[in-house]
């Protein structure tokens, strides 16, 4: 609820100041700077720090995929620094990271490294830790299409404050994805869909998660005075080939709205994701604010 009310906070202070700035530069710079909020609400609450562990990798993974798509191919290069916030229920993720993009035509590649500051807090469980993700980027853009691949690699560290024991592990993994956008006769706004396939293994204790998933995206876009309003929803089904934890729903569906608002030089997202298992009744909500900015 605090990352929902946050959200549209920011949303709405952001529209509002941005709209009445006279901002000189153009966005045409190689400098982004990006804010990214995320709240991940869960019914079953067993297993929370597995799980912190796993929606950790998928947020940074996301981020760094938004980026990818985002990439801008006549800038020759992208440099974004962001900071970022994610909740998994009561466990606290802080940090940030940065996102280099360079590109040959319609190549992109780069790299993304990301930190987290992690607290959990309940009853007499106490843990904190730090979280360092390393993203290499590969890919291929298209006008309608787009081809993504990155390899993954994500080493954590936590501390129970109880008895001060450490514990380390360290996943490896890869992500790719595959999308083309495509239009349905005479109707208005832009369909998309894509293939992903998530692949990751934890080292220590020899865990292997492989899911892959399809989604179907539709978004319009609106013209409101000086700005551009681009409202949109998306629906995934996630299948889980392998998990050797057995912590893991097999099937899930997802349903994803989200508005974003944008001008020459910034962009604000606001979000809200629901993610049913269709095994058990199992669910995640998901609220999501992103903000960028364009030097």
């Amino acid at each position: 609820m605090y990352i929902k009310k946050c959200g549209i906070l920011g949303l709405i202070l952001s529209i509002s100041v941005f709209a009445e700035m006279e901002v000189e530069n153009d966005g045409r710079g190689f400098l982004n700077a990006n804010v990214n909020l995320s709240g991940v609400n869960l019914k079953e609450k067993k297993n929370i720090l597995y799980k912190d562990s796993y929606l950790t990798i998928d947020n940074v993974n996301s981020i760094v995929y938004k980026s990818f798509i985002e990439k801008d191919l006549d800038k020759d290069m992208e440099i974004t620094p962001y900071l970022s916030y994610l909740s998994v229920d009561k466990v606290k993720n802080t940090g940030g990271g940065v996102s280099i993009l360079n590109n040959y035509d319609e190549t992109v590649y780069g790299i993304n490294f990301n930190s987290y500051k992690m607290n959990y807090f309940k009853k007499d469980e106490r843990f904190s830790g730090d979280k360092h993700q390393i993203n290499l980027i590969f890919g291929i853009q298209k006008e309608d299409e787009r081809l993504y691949i990155s390899p993954i690699y994500m080493k954590q560290t936590l501390k129970n404050k109880s008895n001060l024991k450490k514990l380390k592990k360290e996943y490896i993994g890869l992500t790719a994805a595959y999308g083309q956008d495509f239009y349905l006769y005479d109707l208005e706004g832009k369909f998309s869909y894509d293939l992903e396939f998530n692949a990751i293994r934890e080292n220590k204790e020899k865990e292997r998660k492989t899911d892959g998933k399809i989604s179907l995206k539709y978004q319009n876009e609106y013209e409101i005075y000086d700005m551009i309003l681009v409202p949109s929803i998306k629906t995934s089904y996630k299948y889980t080939f392998k998990d050797s934890s057995k912590k893991e729903d097999k099937e899930k569906l997802e349903i994803k709205i989200g508005v974003t608002a944008k001008k020459e030089t910034f962009e604000v997202f606001l979000g809200g994701e629901v993610r049913k298992s269709l095994n058990n009744r199992n669910y995640e909500n998901v609220y999501t604010t992103n903000f960028k900015y364009k030097f």
